[in-house]
């Protein structure tokens, strides 16, 4: 365990070892809403039987890199764009122009059933909040406390 001369340099040690931290704690963050994708986006009551599922909107999902703004550490959760395809005849497109969604579109047509019913209705107009519900979940379970924490003590920190 390292020593420290006065309050500063153990300060900025801790900073340091929080921010290292923060990045299990996204790690486990993302791994909740993927879940939460597979529950409530792939595992719907009618599978498409006029394409097959690419899993892209769960696998284009990442955390970046901890952020340091004064004292606060934030990673954030996103869909990366460039890990999204788009397939013909509309497949990850619009169905009006043919025009390729960009991510963050085909993640609010899911997430809030804004797909309209162009197709008539179904589960693709249905509200599937997998962002949302995992927030929730992360908060309810303490998710992020306890992914803090053990990444904490696997640094030699005594936390509890």
């Amino acid at each position: 365990m390292p020593t420290f001369k006065n309050l500063k340099q153990l300060e900025k040690y801790l900073q340091l070892v929080v921010k290292d931290s923060m990045e299990d704690v996204g790690r486990e963050a993302e791994h909740k809403v993927r879940d939460k994708i597979d529950e409530m986006v792939y595992q719907n009551p009618t599978e498409p039987s006029y394409y097959e599922r690419t899993r892209e909107l769960q696998n284009s999902l990442v955390h970046t890199q901890p952020k340091q703004n004064g004292n606060e550490i934030t990673v954030e959760i996103k869909h990366e764009d460039n890990l999204i395809g788009h397939y013909e005849p509309n497949q990850h497109m619009s169905v009006v122009d043919g025009s390729e969604l960009p991510v963050d579109a085909l993640a609010e047509i899911v997430h809030y059933g804004r797909s309209g019913k162009i197709f008539g209705e179904g589960y693709w107009t249905k509200s599937r909040p997998y962002m949302e519900t995992a927030k929730e979940e992360i908060i309810e379970e303490k998710l992020h406390v306890k992914a803090m924490k053990d990444s904490l003590k696997k640094k030699g920190l005594d936390v509890v």
